[in-house]
């Protein structure tokens, strides 16, 4: 065994352990059956940085011939019980890029172009938005719309779509 993580991503399923190992990935879990990921099978792996107004996602995006892994450092605790879990699953994905690097064809990919082109066009419009409001003496609203302007603005860097390099991830898309 080269590494370890688990976490659970909603309340609709149960917490899964993923265990690497220098040619597979296992994934174990109380509502399925166990899983051998063979690193053979990966296509590409993906990593995607997410803010939304509650909480900030990083995530990885195993996707293999017969379908999709999805690690997040994000784990659901219970009701409105959110547990950061950067500080294993990063070394997780560290490992996992490290191993999957010695496979041939495996293509990697950072950021997100759906992401990259909303905080593009939402950075101005909010930016407009603040301004309208704060002219028309709404102040709070003016508040909310600069808020998410500056949300989108610090993901145009992060979301921006690009090759990944497995052995020196950045660090923007991977947590410490």
């Amino acid at each position: 065994m080269l590494a370890r993580y688990s976490f659970r991503r909603s309340a609709l399923e149960k917490e899964r352990t993923y265990t690497l190992y220098p040619d597979r990935m296992v994934i174990e879990g109380a509502d399925t059956p166990e899983l051998t990921c063979l690193f053979s099978n990966v296509r590409k792996v993906h990593l995607k940085y997410e803010h939304t107004k509650q909480r900030e996602y990083y995530q990885c995006f195993i996707h293999t011939k017969f379908g999709r892994v999805d690690l997040r450092h994000v784990h659901w605790a219970g009701f409105a019980d959110f547990e950061d879990r950067r500080t294993t699953y990063g070394p997780f994905v560290k490992a996992l890029l490290a191993e999957l690097a010695r496979v041939p064809g495996v293509q990697f990919k950072a950021g997100s172009t759906v992401n990259f082109i909303s905080a593009i066009i939402g950075t101005p419009v909010m930016a407009g938005l603040a301004w309208l409001c704060f002219s028309l003496g709404r102040y709070g609203l003016a508040i909310g719309a600069a808020f998410m302007g500056g949300i989108a603005l610090l993901m145009i860097g992060r979301s921006r779509p690009r090759r990944l390099d497995p052995l020196a991830p950045p660090a923007d898309l991977l947590p410490e």
